[in-house]
């Protein structure tokens, strides 16, 4: 493979990436796309804290059962 500096890949590629041109109607429907996926993202992250949250409670609860047992001995 040829070396190519940056400036000159990045001179190539504009002028093969200028003459394509996208819909508004396809651009719209991407960002809306786009939107939906990060709300859902942050949903699962939500969702997610919550069940390691739960977990770590429940942990807790454990190591205060065995410190209780332990202390009544």
């Amino acid at each position: 493979m040829p070396y190519l500096r940056e400036d000159e890949l990045g001179d190539r590629l504009g002028r093969i990436l200028k003459d394509i041109h996208i819909p508004d109607t396809v651009l719209a429907q991407l960002q809306e796309s786009l939107l939906g996926l990060r709300s859902s993202q942050e949903e699962m992250k939500r969702a997610e804290l919550e069940r390691f949250g739960q977990r770590l409670a429940q942990v807790r609860r454990r190591l205060d059962q065995a410190y209780r047992f332990v202390d009544t001995r």
